[in-house]
């Protein structure tokens, strides 16, 4: 408000006097008065005090006093106010400077007794310096774990290489004594403990002594599980397939790739097989036979036949797996195409997948191949084309599929390939677990803005009372085209990240709401009151736990749409013919003989002789009850 009342500056105008009288005079100096047409905040006073020239002012450090016993860590941090720049300088306790302890924090690790004193620190800036001290005690004492062993828990295969440590203050020397399952381990002796983990469940600690006395750290469990092999020398093909389009930077594990067997790959034929459907396929990394899982999604003699393989590292061009085939003992599909190993990691308690549709059905329910999520009920599609084998073509006006609560954890990753129709004039719906419109809890991923076609790709949460959305730019998604579409969701940090065939499109701000929730049902291809139906066709649709990395996300691209490129095959090795082989096995009150190739025979007696079985083809039924007979195969 307005005043015409006189202003004075270092006295008070007292009474109605005049001339007016004046008291409370100050005594002292004063220096560039200023008075403002507004009331300052306290970070603009704060900056016209530094622009003054003020020298440095300690606030606190810390901690005031402390005790240590020997061999053990602290850090001293002192807190102080000052006119920029502001350098620090700590000091011994025998009043020497410490080389490069110019910072506002001290460290010190494996202190003695001998370093038992005052250690002081001084704040300098421009226009002056300040000191403060503090004073430290090492004690000689028994060992105390500083950090407890580590890691407490190990999962791993049997033979793999592992280290357990433990940090320990205390009075040198200190002497140390590792033990499995509480019995001594000759000559590990050592701060660390390095070795090749047992199969079986094994627990592991370290006891740790001076002559003041002793302890036992706590216990790491080592889980190991034997590796499967094979025999490579059982399969008359293999096939080389390194990753030579893998040109990013950080490795991926146990990543899915998919591998496409037909007459493109050089050398390859279906009649390299024991088995028709298949069942003779093995994978193993690089040259080791260690069984890898895979699951077959399309198996197809007389085209193409696609394969999940769960490739345990790519780190570089010039890691690989080898595909084998061609073993007639081998007549079981390995447990892995259908007990969802290829999408969780070998030593997960959880999937690494949620979810996975390859959408190679048509009519409910529809499999999810973790085993966790098939869809029962929705809206029924049509089967086409899809960007792997077959996908699902939704209608526009009522298809899409149900997951049910999949009580999401708090950072997840959705995606699907979809193919928008070119006749769509509206939002497109992807994933959802909200309605359509409006504040509504829950998520959505959609493409087209509101009455638009314009291609903006979108992640959308809401809490009831407000919505929050990740874009991209207009044009990110073309329609009549596949394109693989992806969010990664992080509710601890509140962002999202969306992609458009592995490359990064978020634009603007990549904020979300928190507190959407988690365990609505999750619908694929339209919102969850029946609005926004997606038109065009989908395929392979997942969800999966945890937000993927940049470079998972365009791996999972590359491995479809350029596999030629980013999977290289380097040609069939194959003996020419599949290894004779006589198999039986027992079908209700019948022995069923198979074989691959050559005669069937059989004799009275184990050395003959033998005539041909005539008019016998494999399988062979042989009745338990029939007199014991000798059956071998005669090779032409």
């Amino acid at each position: 408000m307005a005043s015409t009342v006189p202003l004075s500056i270092g006295a008070r105008e007292s009474g109605n006097n005049l001339p007016p009288d004046y008291d409370f005079q100050f005594l002292g100096a004063m220096n560039d008065v200023a008075i403002y047409d507004q009331a300052l905040s306290s970070t603009q006073v704060r900056n016209h005090y530094f622009a003054s020239g003020a020298a440095p002012v300690i606030t606190k450090l810390q901690p005031v006093n402390p005790s240590v016993n020997e061999n053990g860590s602290l850090s001293f941090t002192v807190s102080a106010t000052g006119t920029p720049p502001v350098s620090y300088q700590w000091f011994d306790n025998n009043g020497n400077p410490i080389a490069s302890a110019t910072n506002a924090t001290l460290n010190l690790a494996g202190v003695q007794t001998v370093q038992s004193g005052t250690y002081s620190v001084t704040v300098t800036d421009p226009y002056g310096s300040s000191s403060t001290n503090t004073f430290l005690t090492v004690n000689s004492g028994t060992p105390v774990l500083s950090a407890d062993i580590q890691p407490t828990t190990i999962t791993c295969y049997a033979g793999t290489s592992n280290t357990l440590s433990v940090t320990v203050a205390g009075t040198e020397p200190l002497s140390y004594q590792w033990l499995l399952n509480e019995s001594i381990i000759p000559g590990a002796t050592n701060a660390s403990y390095s070795f090749a983990a047992l199969a079986g469940t094994n627990g592991y600690s370290v006891t740790v002594s001076n002559s003041l006395g002793g302890l036992e750290s706590g216990t790491a469990t080592v889980a190991a599980i034997a590796p499967v092999f094979f025999n490579a020398g059982d399969y008359s093909s293999s096939l080389k397939i390194s990753f030579g389009g893998f040109n990013q930077t950080g490795a991926l594990t146990n990543f899915p790739v998919l591998v496409r067997l037909s007459t493109n790959v050089p050398g390859f034929s279906y009649s390299q097989f024991a088995s028709s459907s298949g069942a003779d396929l093995a994978f193993g990394s690089g040259t080791n036979t260690q069984v890898l899982p895979y699951e077959i999604e399309q198996w197809n003699p007389a085209g193409e036949s696609l394969v999940w393989v769960q490739v345990p590292l790519i780190s570089s061009t010039n890691d690989f797996i080898t595909a084998y085939w061609g073993n007639p003992a081998q007549t079981q599909l390995a447990a892995s195409n259908t007990n969802g190993a290829v999408w969780k990691g070998p030593f997960s308690t959880t999937p690494e997948f949620d979810l996975v549709w390859h959408l190679n059905q048509s009519t409910f329910p529809f499999t999810d191949s973790t085993l966790q999520f098939p869809s029962t009920n929705g809206g029924p599609g049509a089967a086409a084309t899809g960007i792997i084998g077959a996908g699902l073509a939704f209608d526009g006006t009522g298809t899409f599929l149900n997951a049910g609560s999949l009580n999401l954890s708090n950072s997840f990753t959705i995606s699907s390939w979809i193919n928008i129709s070119t006749s769509v004039g509206n939002i497109q719906t992807i994933w959802a677990s909200k309605p359509g419109a409006g504040t509504a809890n829950g998520f959505a991923m959609n493409v087209n803005n509101f009455n638009t076609t314009d291609g903006a790709l979108r992640f959308i949460t809401g809490n009831g009372s407000s919505t929050k959305a990740v874009t991209s730019a207009s044009g990110s998604v073309s329609f009549g085209q596949w394109h693989l579409v992806t969010a990664t969701v992080d509710t601890t940090a509140n962002t999202a990240h969306i992609y458009v065939d592995g490359t990064e499109v978020t634009s603007g701000s990549s904020g979300i709401l928190s507190s959407f929730s988690k365990t609505n049902n999750v619908l694929l291809g339209t919102a969850s009151d029946a609005s926004w139906f997606f038109n065009g066709t989908m395929d392979e649709a997942r969800i999966e736990n945890g937000t993927r990395s940049p470079n998972w996300i365009w791996a999972s691209w590359a491995t479809v749409a350029t596999n030629a490129n980013f999977a290289n095959y380097s040609g069939v090795t194959s003996s020419g013919t599949v290894p004779a082989m006589l198999d039986f096995s027992v079908n209700g009150q019948n022995i069923q003989l198979k074989w691959t190739q050559g005669t069937l025979q059989s004799a009275d007696q184990a050395q003959g002789p033998y005539s041909d079985v005539l008019g016998a083809v494999s399988p062979y039924a042989v009745p338990l009850n029939q007199p014991r007979q000798f059956y071998r195969l005669r090779i032409p």
